[in-house]
C-alpha cells in the first residue's frame, strides 16, 4: 500500500486494501494514513475525506496524524471551511493539535489573506504552549 501510494497511485492501494479486506486482513491506523496521505498528494481531498469517514465507521480512531493530513490537503487547496470542520471534529474527538496542525491552518489562512483567522489560530497554538518553527 504505502508503495503505491509513493508512486502516486493511491487508487492501485485502495483496491489491494479491498482485496486484503476481502481474504480477511483488516486495515489499522498506519494503513489508512498512508491512503489518506496518498490521496492528499495526488489533491484528491475528497477520497481522502471518504477514507477518514470509512476509518470512523470501522471503529478505527483517527489520529493526530490522520487529522494533519486531511488539513495539510485541505490548507493547500485554500479549502479553509473543510479545514476548519476537520480541526473542529478533531478537538470534539480528544485528539490533541501539534505544532503541525497550527502550522498548516495558519499557512492555509495566510494563503487567502484571512490575517485575522492566522494570528487567531497563531494566539491559539500559543496558549497551547507551541512555538513557532521555520515552516510558516
Amino acid at each position: 500500500i504505502k508503495g503505491y501510494c509513493r508512486s502516486g497511485e493511491p487508487s492501485k492501494a485502495q483496491e489491494f486494501l479491498r482485496k486484503m479486506e476481502l481474504k480477511g486482513t483488516f486495515p489499522d491506523n498506519i494503513t489508512y494514513n498512508t491512503l489518506i496521505h496518498g490521496f492528499m498528494k495526488e489533491e484528491n481531498m475528497d477520497k481522502a475525506f471518504l477514507l477518514l469517514k470509512k476509518m470512523e465507521d470501522q471503529g478505527i480512531l483517527p489520529d493526530v496524524i490522520s487529522y494533519n493530513v486531511m488539513l495539510e490537503g485541505f490548507c493547500r487547496q485554500s479549502r479553509m471551511e473543510e479545514a476548519s470542520f476537520v480541526y473542529k471534529k478533531m478537538i470534539e474527538r480528544g485528539v490533541n493539535p501539534d505544532r503541525a496542525t497550527f502550522t498548516s491552518l495558519i499557512n492555509g489562512y495566510v494563503g487567502e489573506d484571512n490575517l485575522k483567522e492566522a494570528f487567531r489560530v497563531h494566539d491559539e497554538m500559543l496558549r497551547r504552549g507551541f512555538i513557532p518553527d521555520d515552516k510558516f
